[in-house]
């Protein structure tokens, strides 16, 4: 009812504002974001921590480990380049950042790094690989690799079940751990279909599958994250506005909706009842990075814009971490140079109501 109403407002606009509020106040299921605070969320500071516009620089991960940041992304020509390799920086503080390392692999492009840390303590990167197979077909697979010795090893594939793996799309995009256990969605087509299928692990390399996510719609890129209660919410991209799923153990079971807001490369993170997502906004004038804030019924009702702008998706693919009294966001965007650089974005959390 409430989305029928909503939809009635929006195609006629000459309808007056008080009318709607009035009645939407009856539906309304929670409070807005901005209740929550004194003072909202703001941005302080943006750097460029990496690039000059002469190589390609997009899809980033960030973890802080044992006290150091790690921060990783794809690196290559163009957006589609079978040389591309995994670059990988490093920070003491999150300000003054250097070259870490290169992740490469002969003859594949290297995508969409994401870094996650193990049970057991451990610094752990999965990828997409993309390579043509002998019969001239574009595969992409997932990859791994371990942080051993102080340095990232050579790719090696994921083991995926074979009613899965068999497609030339099968990619565990992100990779989530809650307690001993690793979870994610893998994006694949079998022929005939897009397909989401959720997966886990409690070794990161073998994984095993739980369920078939069925949405109704084209769904790809999808990030987990927990409830205290170990309820598992997820976001998803979408060929249009992007959808939340909401499930508990044993995660087979799940209420789907969609949200009023587009996914792309999207990032979220909880702070308790307060969900903050970053993701690519479509605007009149190009494509922008932004955090929204929103509350855990994906009721999103305020958003930071980053410095940031591209065609054709050139900015985006946010990793956010949770630092004491602030949020740090990286992504990348082509707004200052030719080709996309990397970006990392401070923002203080405001001041919260008691």
């Amino acid at each position: 009812m409430r989305d029928m109403i909503i939809h009635f407002f929006r195609m006629n606009k000459c309808v007056g504002c008080l009318l709607l509020a009035f009645l939407l106040i009856p539906f309304a299921s929670c409070k807005r974001v901005d209740d929550y605070y004194i003072e909202e969320p703001s941005l302080i500071d943006t750097i460029q921590v990496y690039g000059d516009g002469s190589s390609y620089c997009a899809f980033t991960s960030m973890v802080v480990h044992d006290g150091v940041w790690y921060l990783a992304f794809r690196e290559g020509s163009s957006h589609i380049d079978i040389s591309s390799v995994i670059t990988v920086l490093r920070s003491f503080n999150g300000i003054i950042w250097s070259f870490f390392q290169t992740i490469s692999s002969d003859n594949m492009d290297l995508r969409d790094p994401n870094l996650s840390i193990m049970p057991n303590g451990d610094l752990f990167l999965i990828c997409g690989g993309r390579k043509r197979r002998q019969d001239g077909i574009f595969s992409t697979k997932s990859y791994y690799a371990r942080f051993d010795d102080g340095k990232f090893g050579e790719v090696m594939p994921l083991n995926m079940p074979r009613t899965i793996d068999d497609n030339p799309l099968c990619w565990l995009w992100r990779l989530t751990w809650n307690g001993n256990i690793g979870y994610g969605a893998v994006y694949r087509n079998d022929g005939l279909k897009d397909r989401l299928t959720l997966v886990k692990t409690k070794d990161g390399i073998n994984y095993e599958i739980i369920t078939e996510l069925e949405v109704g719609r084209i769904i790809n890129e999808t990030r987990l994250r927990f409830l205290p209660d170990q309820t598992m919410v997820a976001l998803m991209r979408s060929d249009g506005n992007g959808f939340m799923g909401v499930s508990k153990p044993p995660y087979t079971q799940w209420e789907m909706t969609q949200l009023d807001i587009y996914l792309a490369g999207q990032d979220f993170v909880f702070d308790r009842d307060i969900m903050i997502c970053a993701s690519r906004r479509i605007d009149y004038d190009g494509e922008k990075t932004v955090v929204y804030f929103g509350n855990l019924n994906g009721e999103f009702d305020s958003v930071i814009e980053l410095p940031s702008y591209g065609i054709a998706g050139d900015t985006s693919y946010p990793s956010i971490i949770d630092q004491g009294d602030y949020y740090y966001v990286s992504y990348y965007s082509k707004h200052e140079t030719v080709k996309p650089c990397i970006y990392l974005s401070k923002i203080a959390k405001g001041t919260r109501k008691q």
